[in-house]
């Protein structure tokens, strides 16, 4: 079984990128030398500035920013942790924090 593990993982992988590709290019049909006209590349927002009280504007704002802060926060602590416990098994083998 591990002669096929290579092949296999390579198979799976290949055929991901396949379906990947076949994806993209259906999604995106561009064509060689194909331009955007000015009019196509305008700015328009998705919301307005009405919008931008609306109950479910506010809502997604709150969530993004909580999933932002539930990301961020604990990863945060997680490396000010590695560093005191990196700090403090310096000081135990004897060893200045500078170097």
């Amino acid at each position: 079984m591990k002669r096929l593990y290579l092949p296999l993982v390579l198979a799976v992988v290949l055929a991901e990128l396949g379906l990947l590709v076949w994806l993209l290019a259906a999604i995106i049909p561009l064509h060689a030398g194909e331009t955007y006209l000015q009019e196509d590349a305008a700015y328009r927002p998705y919301i307005s500035g009405q919008d931008a009280g609306s109950p479910a504007v506010v809502i997604t704002q709150w969530l993004f920013f909580l999933m932002t802060a539930g990301t961020l926060i604990p990863v945060g602590l997680i490396i000010a942790g590695e560093l005191v416990r990196w700090g403090l098994g310096q000081r135990k083998r004897g060893r200045s924090l500078t170097g």
